[in-house]
C-alpha cells in the first residue's frame, strides 16, 4: 500500500464519488449504461437474478465507499506505527506484515463502521456517514 500512488488516488476518487453521489442518480446513469446502451441487464421488474444486479450495486455504492475510506485511513494510520517498521527490519515478508500484523489491528475502526452502518438502519441519526 503506497499512499499517492495512481492506485490510492484512483480508490480516494472512486470512494469519494460513490459516498457522495445521489443513489436514485446513480440508479438512472446505471441504467442508462447498463440497460439501454450495453444490453447487458432488464431496466425493471423481478423474477431473475440479472433483475438485483443494479438495485444492489446502486444500494452498496455509498456503504462501500465509507468503508474503503475507513479501511485506506485505518491501514496507512497502522502501517505507519513503530511495529510496523520493526517487522520489517526483522525481514518479515510484505504481505505478512500487511496482512497478519496490520489489518488485524486496523479491523477495529473496520469493524466499527460496519457497526454503525448497521445501526443507522434503524437509528438514521446514527449515519456516519
Amino acid at each position: 500500500m503506497h499512499p499517492r500512488s495512481w492506485i490510492d488516488n484512483l480508490v480516494n476518487v472512486i470512494s469519494l464519488g460513490s459516498v457522495s453521489l445521489v443513489q436514485f442518480w446513480l440508479g438512472l446513469i446505471l441504467i442508462i449504461i447498463f440497460s439501454v446502451h450495453l444490453g447487458l441487464l432488464p431496466t425493471g421488474g423481478f423474477g431473475t437474478w440479472q433483475h438485483f444486479i443494479l438495485p444492489a450495486l446502486t444500494l452498496a455504492a455509498r456503504p462501500l465507499g465509507r468503508i474503503s475510506q475507513v479501511v485506506r485511513s485505518a491501514m496507512l494510520d497502522e502501517l505507519s506505527k513503530p511495529y510496523i517498521s520493526a517487522a520489517r527490519a526483522k525481514g518479515v515478508p510484505e504481505w505478512r506484515v500487511v496482512f497478519v500484523h496490520a489489518l488485524k489491528n486496523a479491523s477495529i475502526p473496520i469493524a466499527t463502521c460496519r457497526w454503525c452502518r448497521r445501526v443507522s438502519v434503524w437509528w438514521p441519526r446514527w449515519s456516519s456517514s
